[in-house]
């Protein structure tokens, strides 16, 4: 799949995320000015959010954190 994608190999997951991370804050101008557009073709006042965690027992970058499930140790997709 990788060579279809035209990547040479597979990125570490931790890799992918520090990418991710990275281009959040150049992602986040665009996005918004389409979240606008779109309010604008179609006007609602609902906003749905995932704040489920990405458990990642062996990530080097992973922290702990806390749900109420309880304690795991990964990563939050809200970030700031």
């Amino acid at each position: 799949m990788a060579k279809t994608l035209g990547l040479k190999e597979v990125s570490d997951r931790n890799t992918v995320g520090r990418c991710w991370r990275r281009s959040l804050n150049i992602l986040q101008t665009p996005l918004v000015k389409i979240a606008d557009i779109l309010q604008l073709a179609v006007p609602t006042k609902i906003a749905v959010v995932d704040l489920t965690p990405l458990v990642d027992l062996y990530g080097m970058e992973a922290g702990w954190g806390y749900t109420s499930r309880g304690k795991f140790k990964g990563f939050s997709r809200l970030q700031r």
